[in-house]
């Protein structure tokens, strides 16, 4: 796969799509091309990490081992919404993925570090089952993994056909993009939300599947790190990146998704 340089604070929050030649948008054409396809459609977690890795050997980190540390929920009962932070102290981290071995689709989502991202991701997924959710850190020419069991009462793979959360206008429909930029010590928290389905291919009437596929951040306009995700990801997505940056910088939140639809939003760290 092509390397891609990749909660209070601002507010900003965007209701109009916006067309990729007004300079907010990169084009759908850039992102969809960086989206790893192969791994996303694997049908096991093994195939999709050779997909992204290829033959780079695994390296299990330890419960009690902080180099990797997971936050999440040791029982879930609904398995369509289970938060999971996963972070490093490895250095000069490329990407940080995470992987359901008995999903649907077991490659959920994986953020690109890029030049200025850090090694840190947050969002919510689905599972259909229980299961260990795996986090594997790309650090030094190496492959680390770490596990969490989370016992799951209602899986939640299968999510419903609900689609409300648009803003319509005269020509075109938008989704609810928001972002948060919070400013700590040397880096940036950023959180941004999507009102959007998600939806797997057995929701969706059309055998598609309907959801996000690439989140792109920039910083002062040019590109810090991206995550790509599949429809493992919950509904309404909420990821949240860490990236190198003050006070006062200008952070842009970039999204597509596998039907073309696509937003921005831009918010100043605080």
């Amino acid at each position: 796969m092509q390397r891609r340089r990749f909660l209070k604070g601002s507010l900003a929050t965007s209701v109009v799509a916006v067309v990729s030649g007004a300079g907010l948008f990169l084009p759908q054409s850039v992102l969809a091309a960086a989206w790893p396809s192969t791994a996303f459609r694997a049908p096991t977690l093994e195939g999709a990490l050779e997909a992204v890795f290829g033959d780079i050997p695994v390296v299990d980190v330890a419960a009690d081992d902080d180099i990797i540390k997971i936050t999440g929920l040791l029982n879930a009962e609904d398995g369509a919404d289970v938060p999971v932070k996963a972070e490093t102290t490895l250095p000069d981290v490329e990407s940080v993925t995470i992987g359901v071995a008995n999903n649907p689709v077991p490659l959920v989502a994986q953020v690109d570090c890029g030049d200025a991202g850090l090694g840190f991701f947050d969002l919510r997924i689905k599972m259909a089952q229980t299961d260990d959710i795996q986090v594997f850190v790309k650090s030094g020419g190496k492959l680390y993994r770490k596990t969490w069991r989370t016992v799951v009462v209602i899986g939640g793979c299968l999510a419903s056909n609900s689609d409300s959360l648009l803003i319509r206008g005269a020509n075109q429909i938008a989704r609810r993009t928001k972002m948060r930029v919070k400013a700590r010590a040397g880096f940036l928290d950023v959180k941004g939300m999507i009102s959007h389905p998600m939806q797997g291919i057995k929701a969706d009437p059309q055998g598609l599947g309907h959801y996000v596929q690439s989140m792109t951040f920039l910083i002062n306009g040019k590109e810090a790190c991206q995550a790509n995700l599949g429809s493992g990801v919950s509904k309404n997505p909420r990821i949240g990146v860490r990236i190198r940056g003050n006070k006062g910088d200008e952070v842009t939140m970039n999204w597509v998704d596998n039907k073309g639809e696509q937003n921005s939003v831009t918010a100043k760290a605080r």
